[in-house]
């Protein structure tokens, strides 16, 4: 279980704005595992440093 930290983690819309990827390809990215997410109520929240890893990385391909 992730440990919540919803003042650091980020939200689809962040990613999708530090990537300049589509929401289509942020959500390709979580459902491939790229990213790590967690729900809070109907909210996803991306793990920081999942994102940090992928972004770092250049594992993105758009």
């Amino acid at each position: 279980m992730p440990i919540l930290d919803k003042d650091t983690d980020l939200t689809v819309l962040d990613v999708m704005d530090r990537l300049q990827i589509s929401r289509d390809k942020a959500y390709d990215l979580i459902k491939k595992g790229d990213l790590v997410s967690y729900k809070i109520g109907r909210s996803r929240r991306i793990r920081r440093d999942s994102f940090e890893a992928l972004r770092v990385g250049d594992v993105v391909s758009v």
